[in-house]
């Protein structure tokens, strides 16, 4: 029994339940009447038009035609493997008539090949390995991921006692909008927003003020100068656990993380962007945010 291959970009699952049905359909007593009774009645149509006619204009090619076609494509009977384009998910399906076999695997497989051709050529995402809208489907993520503590998960806590939210929360109502308000070296919120590193957004030069940070099991009451100073080292230690995180979400190793967020940002950015950066830069704008209000 030869095989055919039909790549799937949706579930495979639910591919193989209709194929299934297919093949339950095709391969049912009733149906092989039903055939019968569609070439009786064939039959009867073209020898009442042949004695209207005449005996000799009794015609009955087309219908040996039709009959030899559907011998060929519907009695013989194989299997089908259903392939998951993106997962890779494998399912088999037997007893599949001939013809619904060769048409889905010729469009499937000539769909497919023309896709991986064009991204060969044009250098495109790869969309036969990751899916259509992937660069955006990324970045939600990101952002979903950084909304809060509860999607950020250990990366709020990167070491025992830290409350990496809080302490920015801190930072920012304490130190970085006193600076707006007072208009310190011109800053204002859209400098803010518009600012491509984390030191030009939230460093400001306030020597006086002081904020609580909570970056261990003691907090500490620190100048705004030395708090921001505590809280960009604590971004080496925020980015393994908030990679973690989207890792988790993403369904791939920690360590494709980067690549698969950098390719993202090429994508729709036409730029090289630094991944990292732009986890951290993501991350702490909901703090920025809940720290204004």
């Amino acid at each position: 029994m030869s095989v055919w291959t039909i790549y799937s970009i949706g579930d495979p699952a639910f591919l193989q339940q209709v194929l299934n049905a297919v093949a339950m359909l095709v391969g049912a007593d009733s149906f092989e009447r039903f055939i019968g009774i569609g070439f009786l009645l064939g039959t009867l149509i073209i020898a009442f038009q042949g004695l209207l006619q005449g005996a000799q204009s009794i015609r009955f090619q087309g219908l040996l035609v039709s009959f030899i076609l559907y011998s060929l494509l519907f009695v013989p009977k194989v299997s089908v493997t259903i392939e998951g384009a993106y997962s890779g998910a494998v399912r088999v399906v037997d007893n599949m008539p001939l013809a619904p076999a060769v048409v889905g695997s010729t469009v499937s497989n000539l769909g497919y090949g023309l896709t991986q051709l064009f991204e060969q050529a044009f250098q495109t995402p790869a969309m036969t390995e990751h899916g259509f809208a992937d660069a955006l489907q990324v970045m939600a993520i990101v952002r979903k991921t950084a909304l809060s503590r509860l999607t950020t998960g250990e990366a709020n806590s990167p070491t025992a006692g830290a409350d990496v939210e809080q302490s920015w929360l801190n930072y920012v109502a304490d130190c970085v909008l006193y600076a707006v308000y007072r208009q310190i070296n011109g800053l204002t919120m859209d400098a803010i927003l518009q600012a491509t590193t984390l030191e030009a957004a939230l460093q400001t030069p306030i020597v006086t003020g002081t904020t609580r940070l909570m970056l261990s099991e003691t907090p500490e009451t620190l100048t705004c100068a030395e708090a921001y100073g505590c809280l960009s080292a604590c971004t080496t230690a925020f980015p393994p656990k908030f990679r973690q995180a989207v890792a988790a979400k993403l369904g791939i190793d920690q360590g494709a993380v980067d690549s698969r967020v950098r390719a993202a940002l090429t994508t729709l950015a036409q730029d090289t962007l630094e991944a990292q950066q732009y986890m951290v830069m993501t991350a702490v704008l909901p703090m920025l945010e809940r720290g204004i209000i």
